[in-house]
């Protein structure tokens, strides 16, 4: 990520924070403290008021009267955009199709869903503006995820599900409120998994504070769970788990086959590499030339393919 990109995050973050350390601006960006220090000096040279609060509880903070403002769009800017996102979208050969789709994604987050009549405009088009969670205004998101957080006070929220396509009512315990390539994520541990999970706050329709009462875990580190969580804040990407045999081990280990490839040691030997996909379509015969050696273990969908294939070839050789 470029400089400009982090000074973006960092004064997004700031703003809609009341009150942030170095250490976990650090974590967010994942960068050292001593470059959050420098951005922070480079920042206040541009004339943005952020303080510096000195102490073992130290942190940095912004002016509540300083704002910045998404920018304004047109009907008729509208208009060419939502024109574009259908005719590029149902391109198949359009080379920038993802970074498209991202741009789409920042553009409502920062800009429609802030603007009453824009945001009807959005609703009667291609999507579905209640499903998508735009019922409350984003700043509106972050203050209960911030009042949340300050009271120590669980969330239960109403979140829309696009794998599943539908929503899902949830109690959640608030741990960091983060901003990623456009997007604002709430790190939060979920009663009803069990288990801590990234959600969008575009995704989140309702929220309500219950008295249920909640302490972050000591030994939580943001920086750790965003080191195992790659993949999930860039785009809608397939998780492809698989498990090789101890005489594999080596050989996986040895090359780097993914950007984002996680390998982690087996329960009962081997070891399980873990990859996020756009597209599985070419691993199934990657997969099949290892044999009985690897297993697929998610996606249910390519598991059952090769499954189906393994079948065939029964029949073949029987």
């Amino acid at each position: 990520m470029s400089k400009i990109s982090h000074l973006m995050q960092l004064l997004l973050t700031l703003q809609h924070k009341k009150f942030t350390t170095a250490s976990e601006l650090a974590e967010t960006l994942n960068v050292d403290k001593k470059t959050i220090y420098r951005y922070i000096n480079n920042l206040n040279l541009a004339d943005i008021p952020i303080h510096t609060k000195k102490g073992r509880y130290g942190g940095f903070y912004i002016d509540e009267e300083f704002y910045m403002k998404p920018p304004k769009l047109t009907l008729e800017e509208l208009h060419a955009i939502l024109a574009a996102e259908e005719i590029l979208g149902c391109n198949s050969i359009f080379p920038f199709k993802k970074d498209f789709k991202n741009a789409i994604i920042k553009v409502r987050t920062t800009c429609i869903e802030e603007h009453e009549e824009l945001n009807n405009i959005y609703k009667n088009h291609k999507f579905d503006l209640n499903k998508l969670g735009n019922e409350l205004s984003l700043d509106e998101k972050i203050e209960y995820i911030n009042a949340s957080m300050d009271k120590g006070r669980s969330l239960n929220i109403r979140c829309f599900s696009e794998s599943k396509n539908e929503i899902r009512e949830s109690i959640i315990d608030p741990y960091n409120l983060i901003y990623k390539d456009g997007e604002w994520f709430v790190i939060c541990y979920c009663h009803e998994k069990n288990e801590v999970e990234v959600l969008k706050l575009s995704r989140i329709c309702e929220f309500k504070i219950i008295n249920f009462i909640f302490i972050k875990p000591r030994d939580f580190s943001l920086k750790e769970y965003l080191k195992n969580q790659w993949g999930i804040f860039s785009g809608d990407k397939t998780l492809v788990k698989i498990r090789f045999n101890d005489s594999l081990s080596k050989f996986i280990k040895e090359i780097k086959w993914c950007p984002n490839q996680v390998i982690e040691d087996g329960k009962n030997g081997g070891l399980i590499l873990s990859l996020f996909l756009d597209d599985i379509g070419d691993i199934k015969s990657w997969v099949l030339g290892f044999g009985g050696e690897a297993e697929v273990l998610e996606p249910k969908s390519l598991r059952k393919e090769i499954e189906e294939e393994i079948n065939k070839l029964i029949k073949f050789y029987k």
